[in-house]
């Protein structure tokens, strides 16, 4: 992102300027109604109430007579209800001793005829590192299905605004799209051909798009491996298979990356893999995942790596193709479901 073509350069990247000019927007009407319409999917809380820009308010002590709660990100105050919003845009901002403890201390004496524990929303990023640690703090006192519905995502409310035609809206949205990684990675003619290419090697390797192509496959696998916060590695059995996120789910490993001979077998440049978590070259029954098929990879090991033993999802889709990424989300979501 370049500063003489975005004018919310190293701006909005603060979070406490970042949720000025998120209160701020919601002067306007339609962004507003967005907004409440998001928070509406998941918790009725705010249903059927008159809400005007005025009621918000940032920054906002929670105090009761001498007694300080902290203070509030974004704090929604109704003659009815009072809603606090803690507000995280950046993925490794951690939590304060005040959340969630001290302000659900502080609507249980605030807020009438309603449960206080909704009253209390996180707006953070998918991949938030600390987003295990609000339930945590939260479980003892509330069920962590509950706990879910006061978890809200900016990347699934940003996208909402992607018609909006306020000027100022359009550079918040832009901004987004940059900060949370919500930009599609496309593939260029260029590309998609060398995808194709079944030339001399050496042609390959000296064709001055290859780079552009890698980069842009390795940075797709980067951004699926941490919306979900998986771990990153660069090994496979004892040899180097490019770029892998996973994670260990019951006896199961999950893999989703850039294996280099599973992309040549395949003809799939970014595969999703299970293997044995304890030894990844014993073999094993496939576990049953509805709707999805599979191929069997079976690597023989030498002097230089192990044997290798692993079932490939079989994809119906191609990297070239629109929402690829998403629909590797889908995919890894339902095995992982599934697995579990």
């Amino acid at each position: 992102m370049a500063r003489e073509n975005f004018i919310l350069y190293n701006v909005l990247n603060q979070e406490v300027i970042f949720q000025e000019y998120f209160c701020n927007l919601l002067r306007e009407k339609s962004f507003m109604k967005k907004f409440l319409d998001f928070i509406e999917q998941k918790n009725e809380i705010l249903n059927n109430e008159d809400i005007e820009h005025h009621h918000f308010h940032t920054e906002h002590p929670l105090q009761i007579k001498e007694k300080s709660f902290g203070r509030a990100d974004l704090f929604l105050d109704l003659e009815s209800k009072k809603i606090i919003f803690e507000v995280k845009n950046k993925v490794y901002t951690s939590l304060t001793e005040n959340q969630p403890h001290n302000y659900l201390n502080y609507l249980e004496r605030t807020v009438k005829n309603t449960d206080f524990n909704t009253c209390l929303m996180f707006l953070i990023p998918k991949n938030y590192a600390h987003e295990e640690a609000i339930y945590q703090r939260w479980n003892n006192l509330y069920p962590k299905e509950e706990i879910a519905k006061q978890l809200f995502y900016w990347e699934d409310f940003v996208l909402t605004l992607k018609d909006e035609e306020n000027i100022f809206v359009k550079a918040f949205y832009e901004f987004c799209l940059y900060w949370f990684e919500l930009n599609p990675i496309y593939l260029i003619k260029d590309e998609i051909a060398l995808l194709n290419f079944k030339g001399n090697s050496m042609e390959l390797i000296s064709n001055e798009t290859l780079p552009s192509l890698m980069s842009k496959l390795e940075l797709a696998t980067i951004k699926i491996g941490q919306y979900f916060q998986w771990k990153q590695i660069f090994m496979k059995g004892g040899y180097v298979s490019g770029c892998n996120y996973t994670k260990k789910i019951q006896h199961y490993q999950l893999y989703v990356g850039i294996d280099y001979d599973m992309w040549k077998q395949y003809d799939q440049p970014i595969n999703i893999y299970i293997t044995n978590a304890k030894n990844s070259s014993e073999k094993f029954d496939l576990p049953s995942i509805n709707t999805l098929n599979f191929n069997t990879y079976e690597s023989k090991g030498d002097s230089n790596f192990d044997d290798f033993f692993a079932y490939v999802v079989k994809l119906d889709f191609k990297v070239t193709e629109e929402n690829y990424e998403q629909k590797l989300k889908d995919i890894i979501q339902k095995i992982v479901t599934q697995l579990k």
